[in-house]
């Protein structure tokens, strides 16, 4: 998974080195985005408001480096060719956290998760189909199923797989779908249009504003904003602390995002974000602010799911001309010993895996123990904060964003802004 991307991107040309360092950066920052945004959301239960301050601290950041006299950084002027593919990313940004709504309101976290682990399947064919990379090996198809399988282990020993209706499914699969666009598209613009780093951060941002600005009026947070009392707020407790935390490391998670998925495949990058859930997973069970502990079993699954990421290696770009086939390296290894048998075992291998993949997700969605009290979201930090006038109702937004791979909390608003 560290080596290194075959062609540059618009935003840098990748090096081993920096396909490590990058990856490396992303990880650091998804982790300690857990912890920052539990706390924060605790204290503001608004987790569109608060991505909306990070994001608008990230825009001042990027200006004042940009406008500084020695113009540390480069920030192209807009352009048709720049402003156009970057709103297209931001209304998919908006159309995967309405179908992850959705698709949460219907089913619940666990469900989710188990889809999400299951996208790099799918992009990795639109990575060779769209992005023009070779297939996967078997070996690396083997840690893409291996992480897949990992995420559902973990749901079936500590948690609860459910959806409440089959709509539900068209609701998780909607979801499925465009993350599997999301992350194939992030990717094709990174390599067809010209952009520096600070120059896809900054137009990530500023059309991603208005996205979670509407947002805030589709979840009801104004509502939410107006409950709070933020001259007690910020006297009283640490909220304005964790909050300028939130905007540093949202500052941070920004540019290791979109430095990340420049240096590496769609693929790859998908595989990254499967595996930093599955650490903050880990996370949030060591630190043990959750309603329950994750079990060592769970905890093995966790490191299941990590164990197919580092397995999976990236594969080269095809070669200018070269055809689309399935292992174009095993077929020439088969042409030399009797013609393309090999490269249609290789075939059927794939379409089988695939097929019992999807026959046994199937049938764990309609073997799963079907409850709605799976959708409710306990109290884990105790009694609503004092400054908040409800009582703290909403502070079911804080248990959802941190202890989820797939959450709607400010953690995952933030990851789906460098992300997805």
């Amino acid at each position: 998974m560290l080596n290194p991307a075959s062609s540059s991107g618009g935003v840098g040309g990748p090096s081993r080195m920096g396909s490590a360092a990058s990856i490396g950066a992303y990880t650091l920052c998804s982790a300690t985005m857990l912890v920052v945004s539990k706390l924060v959301v605790f204290h503001i239960p608004a987790p569109s408001f608060v991505a909306s301050v990070q994001i608008v601290a990230c825009i001042c950041v990027l200006a004042v480096l940009h406008l500084a006299p020695f113009n540390s950084i480069k920030v192209e002027s807009p352009t048709r060719e720049i402003v156009v593919p970057y709103a297209v990313y931001s209304l998919l940004f908006a159309l995967s956290i309405f179908t992850n709504f959705h698709a949460l309101q219907h089913s619940n976290v666990e469900t989710v998760i188990v889809f999400r682990s299951a996208a790099p399947m799918a992009v990795a064919f639109c990575d060779t189909l769209v992005l023009g990379r070779e297939y996967p090996s078997l070996l690396s198809f083997f840690g893409i199923f291996l992480s897949f399988a990992g995420a559902i282990g973990y749901v079936l020993v500590d948690s609860q797989f459910s959806l409440e209706s089959f709509g539900a499914y068209s609701w998780v699969a909607s979801y499925y779908a465009v993350t599997v666009v999301i992350m194939t598209y992030g990717t094709y613009i990174t390599s067809t249009v010209k952009l520096s780093l600070s120059g896809s951060v900054a137009y990530s941002n500023a059309l991603s504003l208005p996205v979670l600005l509407a947002l805030m009026v589709v979840f009801g947070e104004f509502s939410t904003l107006r409950n709070i009392n933020f001259r007690l707020l910020l006297t009283t407790t640490n909220a304005f602390l964790w909050l300028l935390a939130s905007c540093v490391v949202g500052t941070g998670i920004s540019y290791a995002g979109w430095w990340c998925r420049s240096q590496i495949s769609a693929t790859s990058y998908t595989i990254v974000g499967v595996v930093n859930k599955a650490l903050t997973i880990g996370l949030s069970s060591l630190i043990e602010w959750e309603n329950t502990k994750t079990s060592t079993a769970g905890l093995l699954f966790l490191g299941i799911v990590v164990g197919g990421g580092a397995v999976f290696t990236q594969p080269p770009m095809r070669k200018p001309g070269e055809s689309v086939t399935l292992c174009p390296s095993w077929g020439k290894r088969g042409q030399s010993s009797g013609g393309s048998g090999c490269r249609n075992r290789v075939c059927l291998v794939l379409v089988l895996g695939i097929a019992s993949a999807l026959v046994g997700l199937g049938y764990f969605v309609y073997a799963a123990d079907i409850s709605l009290e799976t959708m409710r979201f306990g109290g884990a930090l105790g009694a609503g904060p004092a400054y908040i006038g409800d009582g703290g109702v909403n502070r079911t937004w804080t248990n959802h964003s941190a202890s989820s791979m797939d959450g709607l909390g400010a953690s995952n608003l933030l990851r789906l802004r460098g992300e997805s």
